[in-house]
């Protein structure tokens, strides 16, 4: 499972000066929260953030 960033992954990726982060799952809805904190940081400070879905099974 790749989760999106929570808030204090969120600023160690910041601070290391990645780019761009692409995630699968929501973090928020994994912990039941109602904001994506680590994606909204890192927006905001201008890194790059992509939602990849999985793959539907037919």
């Amino acid at each position: 499972m790749t989760l999106a960033p929570c808030l204090p992954c969120a600023r160690i990726i910041y601070t290391t000066g990645i780019k761009k982060v692409i995630f699968r799952d929501s973090y928020a809805a994994y912990k039941g929260i109602e904001v994506e904190e680590g994606v909204d940081f890192l927006r905001r400070f201008g890194v790059e953030v992509s939602h990849f879905p999985k793959e539907e099974k037919k």
